[in-house]
């Protein structure tokens, strides 16, 4: 429906990329923290270099209503509760 909004038909488009913001590079690699089948430090980051804020540190420091305001403003979480 929204390619047929902007003018694109049936046989117009040949496939779609799309970015769904994780890779295997992420999961497999133990060290980025995104792994659920081997043991590594608890970082998340996507880019590392962005900020010094792990998630080890999150879940371990932060107060729980501080973790809420976290998932209702960048995981849009609206029913996140302390």
């Amino acid at each position: 429906r929204l390619l047929l909004q902007k003018g694109i038909g049936p046989g117009q488009v040949h496939g779609i990329l799309l970015d769904l913001g994780m890779s295997s590079h992420h999961i497999d690699n133990p060290e980025r923290g995104f792994s659920f089948q081997r043991m590594g430090p608890l970082d998340m980051r996507m880019d590392r270099s962005s900020s010094d804020i792990t998630a080890e540190q999150i879940v371990n420091e932060w107060s729980a209503d501080d973790i809420r305001k976290l998932l209702v403003e960048y995981g849009e979480e609206s029913r996140a509760a302390p």
